[in-house]
């Protein structure tokens, strides 16, 4: 059971670090696409495991940075 908590960690970390910078800029947002392969290839035996979690923790980020830009006025 360890390496599903390493993942969970892992997601935990990802979120925490990219959802203090909502709303994200265009720069930022091109950070984090490749990061979220890079944290699938970090888990390799529980790939599909590691790629539906990234998912959701970009899924909501977006809906996150969504939410925020419509608050402040800065949704095109």
């Amino acid at each position: 059971m360890e390496p599903y908590q390493e993942i969970w960690d892992d997601a935990w970390r990802f979120f925490k670090y990219y959802a203090g910078k909502i709303p994200m800029t265009d720069d930022e947002w091109s950070e984090l696409i490749p990061m979220t392969s890079k944290f699938v290839t970090r888990h390799p035996d529980h790939e599909a495991f590691a790629r539906a979690i990234i998912l959701i923790v970009e899924k909501e980020l977006e809906e996150r940075d969504r939410e925020m830009r419509k608050e402040n006025g800065t949704w095109e």
